[in-house]
């Protein structure tokens, strides 16, 4: 692991700390309740689903660029569950925009992702998880925009894309309307998940997250000494 890298999953970590421990709030509140809550249907139009569209497990998880705890998931939980599950035709993945502070730049993010080539628009959301000090909470506000360039750049966004991305207005009404949407599905805090419709909130180590998807999976493909249903620990 090189300096940079580590340096980055130190940020990732103390961001985690500063904003708390259970998960970042996200804009104004949604509908309170659990498992009735209506999440939407898997690969409604606007998802990026990646994965096997016949998996037996879905995972749709609400998230926010600018989130710690998201990218404290996104750096240490994703890579095994896209490596276990999602590439092994186990788990299809979609991740579903919900902005929390600061919130215009969670917005612009969003809106590089989606203007980036789709191949690589989930490479990229990691590289906003990893690198958030830089793009997203730099106090000068030149420095964050020109970190997000750079990294746009490396996705194989041409800065004159770059601008006439960030000034998009139908690309900022199509992440206030997505958000509008993850509030309505009663989302009111990042990361949550819905694996197979069952809520899991904040987040989670891989020793946490794999129990839940194990549960949702047929017992034929559960791998061996899996935990069975009844002693997997629900998530509040």
């Amino acid at each position: 692991m090189d300096l940079n890298h580590l340096l980055n999953l130190l940020k990732a970590a103390a961001l985690t700390a500063f904003l708390g421990l259970a998960g970042c709030g996200g804009e104004g509140g949604g509908n309170a309740g659990g498992g009735d809550r209506d999440w939407g249907e898997f690969g409604r139009e606007g998802d990026i689903v990646l994965g096997d569209m016949d998996a037996p497990v879905s995972v749709v998880e609400y998230a926010s660029v600018t989130c710690g705890h998201c990218a404290q998931f996104h750096v240490f939980t994703y890579p095994f569950l896209k490596a276990e599950y999602i590439d092994t035709g186990l788990v299809r993945y979609t991740m579903r925009e919900l902005p929390t502070p600061p919130t215009n730049m969670a917005r612009l993010g969003f809106m590089i992702a989606r203007c980036v080539p789709e191949d690589r628009y989930y490479n990229f959301i990691d590289a906003l998880m990893r690198t958030q000090a830089q793009w997203a909470f730099d106090r000068d506000p030149n420095a964050r925009l020109a970190a997000l360039a750079r990294l746009a750049a490396q996705a194989g966004l041409s800065r004159n894309d770059f601008d006439a991305c960030r000034l998009d207005q139908a690309g900022l009404d199509r992440i206030n309307e997505a958000t509008a949407a993850s509030q309505a599905a009663g989302v009111q805090s990042t990361p949550t998940f819905f694996i197979n419709g069952e809520i899991a909130e904040g987040t989670m180590g891989w020793e946490q997250f794999e129990p839940l998807l194990i549960a949702q999976l047929p017992e034929d493909l559960r791998p061996d000494g899996a935990l069975e249903p009844a002693d997997t620990v629900e998530a509040e």
